[in-house]
Parts: C-alpha cells; structure tokens; sequence
C-alpha cells in the first residue's frame, strides 16, 4: 500500500497544489495523484496559487520553479512563511537544476526533473508527504498538538476538543507564536467571508484555553489570538 493509500485509510487526504502553466501536464497531475490518494488544487500561476492557498491551505506544493510572474520560488517562500510545515517539490528543466539545488537548500523536499514520469511523481510525493507527517506534530511543554487530525494530548491524555476547537487549535499552531487575527480566524477555522463573528470566535477560544492551558494561548486585544 502506497503512503497516499494508507492516509485515505486514515480518513485524511493530503491536500497538493498543483501550480503549472501548462494546462494539459497540469490536468494529468492532478488526475494521476487524485487516483492515488490525494486531494488536488491546480494553479496556473504564482498569483493564483497564492490566493487558493489562501482560502484552502495545502498540505504540500508541487510547483514548477519557473512560470510567468510571480515564479515557483517566491511562491514557495510566501507559502513557508504562511505555512511553515508544508512540504514543496520542484518540477524544473535541466537548465534550471541548480535553482532547484538551492531551493532545496532553503527548505524544499525535493525536486523533480522534466519529463517527469509519473510513477516518479507519485513517489516523491508519498516521500514529500512522510516528512510532511513527521513534523506535523507541535510540542508546547505538556501538549502536543497533532495538526493533520486537529487533535491534542496533554501528558499523553487525549484533550476532547470539539471540531471547531479542534480546528482552531490546528490554525494557531500553524501560525505558531504568531497573532492570527480575527479575520483570518473566521475564514480558515468557519469557512466565512465578511466580518467576523468575535464573540462566537472568543467563546471557542475561551473553552480551547480551559483545555489546553491558559497560558499556551493568548488573546491579543482587537487583533486576534496567538499559540505560544
């Protein structure tokens, strides 16, 4: 059983954001790793990548290291700066090798040479995906938050968070030390637009702090809240 296999065993499939201009080798990626366990958003741009991963935030990224605009390589460092565990994978020309080297340097997992093979594909990506999952997990003192099952344990005891509490832990951990503001609160942990509900958000946050410990999680008058 490959690793994209065993997690829809699991019930979780990684979400990959497919960023390639090429509209046909963009369709036979997402397809390809779509029958193979994973869930996929296609951009064919930096721009667009940004923006979807505004609204979907990715597991891993496999991006072409070179595209008009905004290239694979601003978009990876603007996607580690909001998500610090994704995992990034190059798909580069044999003339651009040595940007991928340095890439990899920089935090990426790997990269990928074209014409890219597809069993290689999928490969890399399950290998991407087994790191991504070893550093999916946050240590603050006692508690251990798991952000690919939007769970916790404190001393090794099962914290019993709701869904919604379970999500907006997951959200603040991936900003680690960082405010979250309200705003993105609303969008990334209830799927909303618009002005966000604080007093619906403050109350999650309020019965999250009783469970987790309420010096682990902070709020930041008007702004948001922060984790650590």
């Amino acid at each position: 059983m490959n690793q994209g296999q065993s997690e829809k065993k699991h019930n979780y499939l990684p979400l990959i954001l497919i960023v390639e201009d090429d509209p046909d080798t963009q369709c036979i990626y997402a397809d390809y790793l779509g029958c193979n366990g994973y869930r996929t958003l296609a951009a064919s741009s930096g721009e667009e990548a940004l923006a979807l991963a505004q609204d979907y935030p990715p597991d891993l990224a496999l991006l072409d290291i070179i595209m008009p605009g905004i290239s694979g390589r601003v978009v990876a460092a603007r996607l580690r700066e909001q998500y610090p565990g994704i995992g990034i994978v190059f798909i580069t020309a044999v003339r651009c090798i040595e940007l991928a080297v340095k890439e990899m340097r920089q935090g990426a997992l790997d990269y990928l040479v074209k014409p890219v093979r597809l069993s290689q594909l999928l490969e890399t990506i399950n290998e991407a995906w087994a790191v991504c999952r070893e550093n999916a997990r946050v240590q603050l003192g006692d508690l251990t938050i798991d952000m690919r099952e939007n769970r916790a344990t404190r001393a090794g005891n099962p914290v019993p968070l709701t869904p919604m509490e379970g999500k907006l832990l997951t959200c603040l951990a991936r900003q680690l030390g960082q405010v979250t503001s309200y705003e993105k609160l609303w969008q990334m942990v209830w799927g909303c637009t618009g002005t966000p509900d604080k007093n619906l958000i403050q109350r999650t946050a309020s019965n999250l702090r009783a469970k987790v410990g309420r010096g682990q999680l902070t709020c930041i008058w008007g702004q948001g809240y922060r984790l650590g």
